[in-house]
């Protein structure tokens, strides 16, 4: 039997696009069987196998992505929704004193990841989740499971955006965003058995000049991140394509040559075709339904490769 595996890129508030893909492709009856995510990917992904936990085998997958489409059009409107600004005097006496974290609050986003996920759903699934962030003492990119107890601390820890997002504290070790070292865990996916794999990124293939304001440093720090990003997504991508192209057709071939054990992967990428101009501090409900709808088309007109 086949294993599939839908792989969630991080993306911050473009996490929307993504949603709005996820939706498309379950409607089209991609029932993925491993869910990794990274950064918002690991928000969107937990919450697809959470419903899976909560209506265990009384659900349909089309009801899944339909509900983490209604889950973004109810709960994220505007920045407020997710983030609280900093006042200058409180930015600049946690500077002065050595306190920094953050130059944005984020305890509405971390309120809404703790009333809408049940560590019990989570691990009731048959899903196999994880989330992905980093470890910031070893630099080590960090795995949470359905059976870590830190699983929610974990999810919040891989949305926290470098710099822009204060760091989150599990026990005494701080973690940032898993898109520092890992964009979407393809490796991860592979390691475990998947033959199918659903990509939805929520980065283009290049980025827009039209996109950078040197002046705002919350822009910066976001822009920082889209660079990173981008490069990492994008070499993953051509590495894995570079080894399908190696793996030969043929079975008794593969059994018996240099490529014993490897298998071809097929893949799907859904990926806006443009920059994904919206910011996590200025953004509308109009955006966010704008992005849901542009990553259901986008992943209605994608194809599958191998």
């Amino acid at each position: 039997m086949k294993k599939r595996a839908l792989v969630l890129s991080g993306g911050s508030i473009k996490g929307a696009f993504q949603a709005g893909a996820v939706r498309q492709v379950l409607r089209e009856g991609f029932q993925p069987d491993i869910v990794h995510g990274i950064s918002v990917g690991s928000l969107n992904g937990s919450f697809i196998v959470n419903e899976t936990g909560k209506r265990l085998n009384h659900f349909d997958w089309k009801d899944i992505g339909k509900a983490l489409v209604d889950f973004w059009k109810d709960n994220i409107n505007k920045p407020s929704d997710l983030v609280e600004k900093k006042g200058f005097l409180r930015l600049a006496k946690e500077l002065l004193f050595n306190h920094f974290n953050g130059i944005i609050s984020t305890e509405p986003l971390q309120a809404l990841i703790k009333r809408t996920l049940s560590v019990e759903h989570l691990r009731k699934s048959l899903v196999e989740f994880t989330a992905g962030a980093v470890d910031m003492i070893t630099g080590k990119l960090n795995y949470f499971s359905q059976l870590d107890p830190a699983l929610i601390e974990g999810i919040i820890a891989s949305t926290a955006i470098p710099i822009m997002m204060p760091i989150s504290q599990i026990g005494s070790t701080p973690f940032y965003d898993g898109g520092l070292r890992d964009v979407a865990p393809l490796k991860s996916v592979i390691d475990k058995g998947a033959d199918e794999i659903v990509i939805i990124l929520c980065q283009s293939e290049e980025l827009s000049s039209k996109n950078f304001n040197t002046g705002k440093l919350t822009h910066l720090a976001s822009r920082i991140m889209d660079i990173v990003v981008n490069e990492t997504v994008n070499n993953d991508i051509a590495k894995m394509q570079y080894i399908n192209e190696l793996v030969p057709d043929d079975e008794m071939e593969i059994k018996n040559g240099i490529h014993s054990g490897k298998k071809k992967i097929k893949y799907r990428i859904i990926r806006p075709s443009k920059e994904l101009i919206v910011k996590i501090d200025q953004f509308k409900k109009q955006d966010i339904e704008k992005m849901i709808a542009l990553g259901e088309v986008t992943a209605f007109k994608s194809e599958w490769m191998e």
